[in-house]
């Protein structure tokens, strides 16, 4: 079965909890270690198909991570817990073994949500990294609190391709 995910990227540079050095990252080539937090039901109306459908955004205004201080300071960790009016999501671990990350497994039996990964990394010095991000359905990307790009939805035919160049800090 597909599944439809909508996905916020949260990366952080230079922090305690780093998963692995930046200069290993780039050495592979994509982030195999993430933290995840999903599903959250989509805040657009209908639903994602729905928003499709009627040529609309995917990409809604919610900011999921409200109950643990909003999506610029929630810090990931492995276990923390995410209120979801009755509901509680928790970030866990995901292993990537290649570069194409495909988060459908932690919708779990949801046919479609809103996906948070998050990576961290030791940055020991100023260090430009290119990005390759594609997602017909849509990203939205933080780093270290601050709103890095948001990579709109967009037909299957464009691929929702992205590529551009930031700047990792100590």
């Amino acid at each position: 079965m597909r599944r439809l995910i909508v996905l916020t990227l949260v990366l952080f540079s230079g922090a305690a909890w780093a998963q692995e050095t930046l200069d290993t990252l780039v050495d592979r080539g994509f982030v195999a270690d993430w933290l995840v937090c999903a599903p959250f039901q989509p805040d657009v109306d209908g639903g994602i198909a729905e928003a499709i459908k009627r040529g609309e955004a995917v990409l809604g205004e919610r900011d999921y991570m409200f109950s643990v201080d909003g999506i610029s300071r929630v810090a990931p960790k492995l276990g923390l817990r995410v209120a979801d009016g009755d509901n509680e999501i928790v970030w866990q671990n995901f292993r990537a073994a290649e570069p194409l990350v495909d988060l459908s497994a932690v919708a779990g039996s949801n046919r479609e949500g809103v996906t948070y990964a998050a990576f961290s990394v030791r940055a020991p010095r100023r260090r430009a990294v290119y990005f390759d991000v594609q997602s017909i359905l849509g990203v939205r990307m933080w780093l270290n609190g601050f709103p890095l790009r948001e990579i709109p939805a967009a037909p299957p035919s464009a691929g929702g391709l992205d590529r551009f160049v930031a700047t990792f800090r100590m």
